[in-house]
């Protein structure tokens, strides 16, 4: 196993197998040089397909970690249940987890809303929050403090009369417009976010994530947040973007930092995908670790540079018990 070198314009063609963890020297020497270990958990902690089967030995090996003082933390892009809902199944597989090593990209967003967005407008009369979201996603608000509008209100989730606004009323007092993807979004609700954004000047949108597809159980793909997030987008100055508390964007990290402590040159960032978990891990100065238990695939990596590449990679988190003393 030889660590990925930093020099940009090297392809790695056929030497990625060369950053594979197989043994137990590797094992162990990956175990002496990281304190902190980040998991991605689609893909990585169970798999994409069923996410109520684990990939092999995945709570042993997180257990494993921990017992031997190990910092473990989870972060996940995947906003659709609550932390504590998350924690719950944690604890059904088997994993001795606690409810602060969980982060989503729910629970980043409204921790950055309410630590960074709100106290950021001066005008107190315009910090008004509206909601596109679930109900997991208003337990991380709740949890946070917050207060807002939209959500699960059950007037947003009525039909819009064919081309018939008249329900659609002004509200100079909203600030910030909160997009969380779920797939209960009615027109009714993007249409009172477009028109917050388009009408209120300053007005901003935070996002969950910007996926623009996911994978359906029956094969092929479906629209994600970053295909419905075009609608309001839309509605922004050209000068104005959004803000996407989720991997790879640098709020996401800030976010975990501001709620764990971990020294980054002894923390590695374990997850399944390039474009997200490894270029996450890149912006955030710290090692990646690739597992194939996910979307990426050991051929997938001869066409990256040196510096798109992880640090290392193995099969499944399960080869970290190769560390186990016997």
């Amino acid at each position: 196993m030889v660590q990925a070198n930093t020099t940009q314009d090297i392809r790695l063609d056929g030497h990625a197998d060369e950053l594979e963890i197989r043994d137990k020297k590797d094992v162990q020497a990956l175990l002496d040089r990281y304190d902190a270990f980040l998991f991605d958990c689609d893909g990585v902690i169970w798999h994409l397909d069923d996410r109520e089967k684990m990939t092999p030995d995945a709570a042993e090996t997180i257990n494993f970690l921990k017992d031997t003082g190990k910092k473990v933390n989870f972060v996940t892009n995947n906003g659709s249940k609550s932390r504590g809902e998350y924690l719950e199944k944690f604890r059904k597989h088997g994993f001795n987890v606690e409810l602060e090593e969980i982060h989503t990209s729910g629970s980043a967003t409204a921790g950055y809303v309410r630590d960074v967005v709100l106290p950021d407008i001066s005008d107190k009369s315009k910090r008004k929050v509206y909601v596109i979201g679930s109900d997991s996603f208003e337990k991380e608000l709740q949890a946070n403090g917050l207060e807002w509008t939209g959500g699960t209100d059950p007037e947003d989730k009525e039909e819009l009369p064919p081309f018939d606004y008249s329900c659609i009323k002004a509200d100079p007092a909203v600030g910030v417009v909160v997009f969380q993807f779920h797939t209960q979004i009615t027109y009714k609700q993007l249409t009172k976010g477009f028109n917050y954004l388009a009408s209120n000047e300053g007005c901003r949108l935070i996002c969950t994530n910007d996926n623009e597809t996911m994978l359906i159980e029956n094969g092929g793909s479906a629209p994600g947040a970053g295909a419905l997030l075009k609608v309001l987008l839309a509605a922004l100055p050209e000068d104005k973007q959004p803000v996407i508390v989720s991997k790879p964007w640098q709020e996401y990290m800030d976010q975990i930092r501001r709620r764990t402590d971990f020294d980054r040159r002894r923390t590695v960032f374990v997850g399944d995908r390039v474009q997200t978990d490894v270029l996450f891990a890149n912006r955030g100065g710290l090692d990646s670790l690739l597992v194939f238990s996910g979307r990426t695939q050991p051929d997938d990596l001869h066409h990256l540079t040196a510096e798109q590449a992880p640090n290392y990679t193995m099969s499944h988190i399960g080869v970290l018990q190769e560390g186990k003393e016997t």
